[in-house]
């Protein structure tokens, strides 16, 4: 049974109180090399918002899920290392690194194959008083099927069945921006240069996105992608404009750490899947993508770029559309 919700003076102190983002980074780290689960409810407000890594599922608003999902990823993936950890901001935290693991348990990816895996992991999450109250978890899960020998289709189809008609969940008027009747793409942009990114990807200024990079720039995408240079990155822009053609992208959170040059963002983007580029053949479908990035800056400009989303979550979206019986009426 989890522990009471008490509050860290009532419970003589809290070892585990989230007051910056290395705490964060650390408690990632004693979660997935200690196994120390039940520090998610010494972590997390009770009814904490957690946007889970999972493919196909929805966010929840209990710690108990989270754990659950927390137990579910350390019985599949077995002596999990935390390695180039990185951290910064102080309401708004942002963590991410490289996790190396052995695939010993059957889960979401099937029965254990007893492969070694590494992949890249990103958190956003927002706390107050020194407990976290809303966090986005990022798994490069395309990466994982293609080292565990899975197909992405496949993994999608079967995940697109076992886990019910659990569609996004969309949030007000977030089709209505898709269609471009919209008004503010995000009511606060903290991070440096951001409302300039912003622009330039929703009005498919490729040539100014371009600008916001260094001629060196690197950019860790997902699905192991590496990107080096701006072209490179305007490239996988104009692949996931493609698919999407009407998209629109919103920032959902940002932060940036000036002394380190560091920033970062939460963001979404809904479109109707009509081309061809990011996925699989058009589905004519409306999607949701969910994705993070985080920067490393220099004199103003993109030197790094920590890029995350989650494709085969796109997948399940298209196959759940595709299984579900058609309107008779």
């Amino acid at each position: 049974m989890p522990p009471e919700d008490k509050t860290a003076t009532e419970a003589g102190g809290n070892e585990t109180a989230i007051k910056s983002a290395a705490e964060l980074l650390l408690l990632e780290k004693r979660l997935r090399e200690q196994a120390a689960v039940g520090a998610v409810y010494d972590a997390c407000i009770h009814n904490c918002t957690i946007h889970r890594s999972r493919p196909g599922s929805r966010p929840a608003c209990d710690r108990d899920t989270w754990t659950a999902d927390w137990l579910a990823e350390l019985h599949g993936f077995s002596n999990q290392r935390l390695e180039d950890g990185r951290a910064f901001g102080t309401d708004t935290l942002m963590t991410g690194g490289r996790v190396h693991a052995i695939h010993s348990g059957e889960n979401h990816f099937g029965p254990a194959t007893g492969k070694r895996v590494h992949y890249r992991a990103l958190t956003a999450a927002r706390a107050a008083g020194g407990r976290l109250i809303e966090l986005w978890q990022f798994t490069d899960n395309l990466h994982l099927a293609r080292q565990l020998g899975i197909s992405p289709q496949a993994l999608a189809q079967r995940l697109a069945g076992t886990e019910g008609d659990n569609l996004p969940c969309w949030d007000l008027g977030e089709a209505d921006a898709g269609r471009s009747q919209t008004g503010p793409d995000t009511a606060a942009l903290d991070a440096p240069g951001l409302a300039g990114w912003l622009t330039a990807i929703n009005g498919r200024r490729f040539d100014k996105l371009a600008a916001h990079y260094c001629k060196d720039a690197r950019v860790y995408g997902p699905g192991a992608r590496q990107l080096d240079g701006p072209a490179a990155l305007v490239r996988f822009w104009l692949s996931v404009t493609a698919a999407l053609p009407d998209c629109r992208l919103q920032v959902r959170l940002s932060t940036t750490a000036g002394d380190s040059g560091q920033s970062g963002m939460v963001w979404s983007l809904c479109g109707r899947h009509t081309g061809p580029g990011l996925t699989a053949p058009p589905s004519g479908e409306r999607l949701r993508l969910q994705g993070i990035s985080q920067w490393q800056l220099h004199e103003g400009r993109i030197r790094k770029e920590w890029l995350l989303f989650d494709e085969i979550d796109l997948l399940v979206q298209i196959c759940r559309r595709r299984q579900r019986p058609k309107n008779r009426l």
